[in-house]
């Protein structure tokens, strides 16, 4: 049976993904910042990845990192430099797949075309910037180890009480 360890399971994607039909024959560890006394949780302090005991698992989603504070002080810290030390920790503890939540915001706010992955990228913000080193990074990983990498771009995530720019549009 396949492990899974999502990171950001608190937040409104890793919720989601938690809640998926897909992850009912998978068994599925969570993270979060506060330690927990439940044996599914890890503790994982993006702010301080030198304490992390990474599990036995065999993907690791990473939903982890600030999204909708453009300004945020900490902004290249946890999306960029904190996922390449989980990822290099992760490949270390030969986990196989490190799935990346990126952002589209890495091809630029407009785009007259379709959009697909080998597209052109201009990130035009200082969250976009910071996915976009952190998938540079990735890749680079990914060639000095095992560790297949995967990086997807949603463009929106929406569904009921999503945060974000969903509610400009649902009205």
């Amino acid at each position: 049976m396949s492990k899974v360890l999502i990171t950001g399971s608190s937040g409104y994607l890793g919720k989601s993904i938690l809640k998926s039909k897909y992850f009912r024959n998978i068994i599925v560890r969570e993270t979060s910042r506060r330690t927990q006394s439940s044996t599914n949780v890890v503790h994982l302090d993006l702010d301080n990845l030198k304490k992390f005991k990474c599990p036995t698992v065999e993907t690791i989603i990473h939903c982890a990192g600030i999204a909708h504070k453009i300004k945020h002080k900490n902004l290249k810290r946890l999306n960029y430099e904190a996922t390449i030390e989980l990822a290099t920790i992760a490949s270390k503890h030969n986990v196989k797949n490190f799935i990346f939540i990126s952002s589209i915001g890495v091809c630029g706010k407009s785009s007259k075309s379709i959009i697909n992955e080998s597209s052109e990228v201009s990130p035009e913000d200082y969250y976009s910037e910071s996915k976009y080193l952190a998938e540079k990074a990735l890749l680079e990983l990914s060639k000095r180890t095992q560790m297949k990498i995967i990086i997807v771009r949603p463009s929106l995530i929406y569904g009921k009480g999503a945060p974000g720019n969903y509610s400009l549009i649902s009205k």
